[in-house]
């Protein structure tokens, strides 16, 4: 697969392409297709996924434009495929554009719901975050390992112990500033995608690391150093 390579081409490996694009509605297809087509940055060697990202500087005239894009990778994000993986979130720098810009999917009873823009998926909601911080972690001796996975490191999984409660600030997709606090689930969501923003994998955080079978998915043990040298 090289540095880089589209969703589409992976759906369409697991027979699962024209499955998923028959759940989209048909007047979102051509922009979500856009995004399934578009490269996304992998492997941990990769310079680009290596940078720090750029704060995003907005003016009232590329607002409109900066908030239709952010919209329609938010749908991307919401239609996703069960059958295959569902992101629990989007750093801009997996997709070439070093902004530093997150779409997480929160749990939506761990939040309390504000004055931001999100997709209310029930269960879940996917939330656009400009220029997030993280403030404070609240109980630093509150510290769980969770298992996570990336669209950067495709057929991989990893162990990564992350703190439980943490406060953050952003920017929504209105331009209004927000502070809250998250916990559990919907911490270590956040802190996996601000990661990117500075480039950083979870793989560097990992206690275990494993390489997934793509026909089994049956999963097998491998060294940071065995993973920094693959490329599938």
């Amino acid at each position: 697969m090289g540095n880089s390579y589209s969703i589409a081409s992976y759906l369409k490996r697991d027979a699962v392409f024209e499955q998923y694009l028959s759940s989209v509605p048909e007047n979102l297809r051509k922009d979500i297709l856009s995004i399934l087509e578009r490269p996304i940055l992998t492997w941990l060697k990769n310079s680009k996924l290596r940078k720090v990202s750029w704060e995003v500087k907005i003016s009232p005239q590329t607002l409109i434009n900066t908030q239709i894009a952010l919209w329609k990778t938010m749908d991307f994000l919401s239609y996703f495929p069960l059958v295959w993986a569902r992101p629990l979130g989007l750093a801009l720098p997996q997709l070439w554009i070093q902004k530093r810009i997150i779409i997480v999917n929160l749990k939506s009873e761990l939040i309390k719901k504000i004055s931001w823009s999100f997709v209310d998926k029930g269960e879940f909601c996917d939330i656009c975050m400009m220029n997030p911080k993280l403030l404070e972690i609240i109980n630093p001796e509150d510290v769980k390992e969770n298992r996570e996975a990336c669209l950067s490191l495709p057929w991989v999984a990893g162990i990564v112990p992350r703190p439980q409660s943490i406060r953050i600030s952003f920017l929504d997709i209105r331009w209004e500033e927000n502070e809250i606090e998250l916990y559990e689930i919907n911490a270590v969501v956040f802190q996996h995608e601000f990661d990117h923003l500075n480039g950083v994998l979870y793989a560097d955080r990992a206690s275990k690391l494993f390489l997934v079978d793509s026909d089994t998915k049956q999963e097998y043990p491998i060294t940071y150093k065995e993973l920094e040298d693959l490329i599938l």
